[in-house]
């Protein structure tokens, strides 16, 4: 048993000991194995978790897996791929937002590990469908650098995949990179996905990749191009609105509006775009109702700015990037909001602080739009605060994780009364 669980990267449960390692042994034999392992110091068991979790040592892992033999290896491997890919169908399929992500967290080194090998072993059927299922778990901790290192290699297999499925795909892939500036990967994946969408007369998905194209020209600054490919969607999306939502495009063209200034027009496609967005949306609505949340700071009403930060879906299940924007905003909120009270401002250095902690841990990056709001925010800071203090809040945040920094701007947001 230990030999084979030397193949585990990272924590692993009785379940997962069982199926991989001995399928055919009695779960409560291999659970008494276990705790006689750590008994034995040869595992470490997490006395923290709900249900029993283990993990080795590495140097212990080294040395047991130095007497595995390689095809026994292989065996394991795959077997702990076609595990894994099971165990994310089922979460998947489960309703509570709280079980799968407890899932990711004890296993997303195995998760890791698994499509790792369908790469390595040239299985891209096996590699796509645990990709498929990983993506929103990837994006939504924070994972961007590796998913999209693995994605790439994962792409350039054979693929054998109907053309919708492959420009998904793509289109997924060109969301990871434009999200870390790599903007001709991004480029590349989403025209790619884009070139699908014609040739196979996707006409239900073409808006999507259109949508996606514009976006990622919006992160260059090429607002001429950006405007260009979101018209096309926009019109796309209005003559077939049952495929694809026109609010989508109508968002991401507020938000063009937004940044070249024209806040009148800005505010008024974000809010017809809110009027059309579902709650089936929560990425669209959370940028129409954080860029509202900015239109009104930019006037000075913080009463409204509120009232449009409060309204953001639930941000726990987004993408990071959705997160960091909806904390820039209430940031801006704490910083900028008339009365002057020190805890006021701390708040707001701790959730500045929380930016640059969640951007630099998953490769976010935010364009020069956002980071001068963020420098302007900084410096009236630096007129409330003493060096000391600021440098304080700041490196606390900086080390809060999502939830807790998400938790920090609600209760800002809640507790402060305008003109307080």
């Amino acid at each position: 048993l230990v030999t084979r669980l030397s193949v585990s990267a990272g924590g692993f449960d009785l379940d997962a000991a069982a199926h991989i390692c001995l399928p055919a042994a009695d779960t409560a034999a291999i659970r008494a194995l276990l705790e006689e392992l750590s008994d034995h110091s040869l595992l470490v068991r997490d006395s923290g978790a709900d249900a029993p979790v283990w993990r080795m040592l590495d140097f212990i892992r080294d040395f047991a897996a130095r007497r595995l033999e390689p095809e026994r290896r292989a065996e394991l491997e795959q077997r702990r791929a076609q595990y894994y890919l099971a165990r994310l169908q089922a979460a998947a399929g489960d309703s509570s937002s709280r079980q799968p992500e407890a899932f990711f967290r004890l296993h997303a080194g195995n998760l890791d590990a698994a499509v790792n090998w369908a790469i390595a072993s040239r299985q891209s059927g096996l590699g796509f469908e645990l990709a498929d299922l990983l993506d929103p778990y990837w994006t939504r901790f924070g994972y961007l650098r590796e998913w999209l290192d693995q994605v790439k290699r994962l792409l350039a297999l054979p693929d054998d995949s109907p053309p919708a499925l492959r420009a998904d795909r793509l289109a997924n892939a060109a969301d990871l990179a434009w999200q870390q500036h790599d903007f001709d990967t991004a480029l590349d994946f989403a025209s790619q996905a884009a070139g699908l969408g014609r040739s196979a007369n996707l006409s239900g998905s073409l808006a999507g990749y259109i949508n996606r194209l514009g976006r990622i020209h919006m992160e260059q600054g090429r607002y001429a191009e950006a405007r260009q490919a979101l018209d096309e969607c926009l019109a796309l999306a209005q003559a077939n609105p049952s495929s694809f939502n026109p609010g989508i495009p109508l968002a991401q063209l507020g938000e063009l509006a937004w940044l070249n200034g024209r806040l009148d027009e800005a505010a008024g496609i974000l809010t017809d775009a809110l009027n059309r967005l579902p709650d089936s949306e929560p990425i669209f609505r959370a940028i129409a109702t954080a860029d509202l949340a900015e239109i009104a700071l930019a006037r000075n009403d913080f009463t409204d700015a509120r009232r449009w930060l409060a309204q953001a879906p639930p941000l726990n299940l987004l993408p990071v990037r959705r997160k960091v924007v909806h904390l820039t905003a209430a940031a801006g909120w704490l910083a900028e909001l008339p009365g002057g009270r020190e805890d006021q401002r701390r708040a707001a250095a701790r959730l500045i602080g929380a930016v640059e902690g969640l951007t630099e841990r998953s490769g976010v990056m935010l364009g020069g739009f956002y980071r001068n709001l963020l420098a302007g925010r900084l410096n009236v800071l630096r007129r409330g605060l003493s060096a000391g203090i600021l440098e304080a809040e700041l490196a606390a945040g900086r080390r809060l994780d999502q939830d807790s920094a998400l938790a920090e701007a609600a209760e800002g947001l809640k507790s402060l009364k305008v003109g307080s």
